[in-house]
């Protein structure tokens, strides 16, 4: 129990960081530690895919900011790789059969990120990962809920975006406060009562 939790915990913290190859090396570092004798992977690396899915998506976007083409083209075949693992193991769960919500909510948001990685925000994959965590974990939904918003405004959809903001801070806890300290715009000005301003108008890297 003590190295998935600190598996999960460290890659996070890099994702939460910008570091996209800590993020895979702790996801993958952690997934081996886990996979048993049979070579069966944990029900877990669904989750620790997520995770590192969203530094992946992170510094793809930043490369096609860049205009690094392959660069941006790496971290989308790591993308799709890592999305890859998330659905075997959300399919193949406990007695081989899928996964249940907690699953489906983490699968739905390796889904949502592995798309950013590849072509960019998208609002129904967004909208998908924000109903799967509505099973109970009020963290994570938030987390998909800015994510939402972010692709609702990359797609000039800025009412829709305002909403959205709207019913994250309807449903926050400390969650949202917690990630502005790590200085992404988006959450701080959703925390705060505003529409966050257009993708890459602040946003750390």
């Amino acid at each position: 129990m003590g190295t998935l939790v600190a598996g999960i915990v460290l890659t996070d913290a890099a994702a939460l960081r910008g570091d996209a190859e800590e993020a895979v090396r702790r996801m993958r570092d952690t997934v081996e530690a886990l996979t048993d004798e049979a070579g069966t992977p944990p029900d877990a690396t669904v989750r620790l895919a997520a995770l590192a899915l969203a530094a992946v998506a992170d510094a793809a976007v930043a490369r096609r900011r860049a205009g690094d083409p392959a660069g941006a083209r790496r971290w989308a075949d790591t993308a799709a790789e890592l999305v890859e693992l998330a659905r075997s193991s959300a399919a193949h769960g406990e007695d081989g059969i899928p996964q249940g919500p907690e699953g489906q909510a983490w699968l739905a948001r390796a889904e949502a990120e592995a798309v950013r990685a590849v072509s960019g925000p998208d609002p129904a994959a967004w909208e998908k990962a924000v109903a799967a965590f509505g099973y109970g974990d009020a963290y994570e939904r938030a987390r998909c809920g800015l994510r939402l918003v972010e692709a609702l405004l990359a797609a000039d959809r800025r009412a829709e975006a305002a909403a959205a903001a709207a019913q994250v801070r309807g449903r926050r806890s400390g969650s949202v406060p917690h990630r502005c300290a790590s200085g992404w715009t988006p959450w701080c000005t959703a925390a705060a009562g505003r529409t966050p301003g257009p993708p890459g108008s602040g946003r750390r890297r």
